[in-house]
């Protein structure tokens, strides 16, 4: 998805020379992965950029990359003061990353998590927080061979959605006290209403970038919202050993 955002700015030797290494070097791996810009605040504006590895599915695993596990807020290298955290849901398009010996991911279908976008939470203490995420979306490659060539060919989808406070020290610290811990048993029980994009998008609890235009401009209702009709698992948690998903480590409500 958004194919043409796609950055590759080296060649699939030299990134598998650096990535195959055990343990993979930090600062080699670092300065080879593209910068996008995955959101904009609501607030002040400014673009939030992260650093994401869109060459490949290799090092997305905890197991290869700690800190890789949910979020992308620390692949973020600019903070507004009003950015809370960010996450990322990779969709692999009905695909089995067979290229991985252990892959781990969470929904393929992104979530809105209504605690970090609810309004009446704060209304007798902050009315003003006004909480906001804005959704994106990029293409991850695969390396495939083709005509006696390594390529980069861009097979799977990461969204990202990146939430936003007007006042961020209350909020950040009421994430960072309670909920954060708690987030992956929450995470199991939430209903439909949290996959319910559209229904956040009407709300304008969620915007998105328009990947259409220049600068990537921040979109909301009533523009048409173009991630409405996302397919995949929806699921806390969904493992693949050697190409096949794990049935014993593996979280999965349902498949839309």
């Amino acid at each position: 998805m958004n194919n043409h955002l796609l950055q590759t700015h080296i060649t699939p030797e030299e990134y598998l020379a650096v990535v195959k290494q055990k343990p993979v070097k930090q600062s080699q791996y670092e300065p080879l992965i593209p910068v996008y810009k995955v959101a904009q605040c609501p607030f002040c504006q400014a673009n939030c950029l992260a650093r994401l590895d869109t060459y490949s599915l290799l090092l997305w695993s905890p197991v290869a990359m700690p800190g890789n596990m949910w979020g992308i807020t620390q692949a973020i290298i600019n903070r507004c003061p009003h950015i809370i955290m960010g996450e990322f849901f990779i969709n692999l398009n009905g695909l089995l990353p067979t290229e991985v010996e252990y892959f781990n991911t969470r929904s393929e279908i992104p979530f809105v998590n209504p605690r970090l976008v609810d309004d009446k939470h704060w209304e007798s203490t902050y009315p003003d927080m006004a909480p906001q995420a804005i959704m994106h979306a990029l293409p991850i490659c695969r390396i495939e061979r083709k005509r006696f060539k390594k390529q980069f060919v861009p097979r799977y989808s990461l969204f990202t959605i990146t939430y936003f406070a007007r006042r961020h020290a209350p909020m950040f610290d009421w994430w960072m006290k309670g909920f954060k811990y708690q987030y992956m048993q929450l995470a199991g029980k939430h209903d439909d209403d949290w996959w319910d994009l559209a229904r956040w998008v009407r709300q304008e609890k969620l915007c998105w970038l328009d990947a259409s235009k220049p600068g990537l401009p921040v979109q909301q209702h009533p523009a048409p919202f173009p991630y409405a009709s996302i397919k995949g698992y929806r699921a806390d948690m969904i493992t693949y050993r050697k190409g096949k998903i794990s049935d014993f480590e593996t979280g999965i409500y349902d498949r839309i």
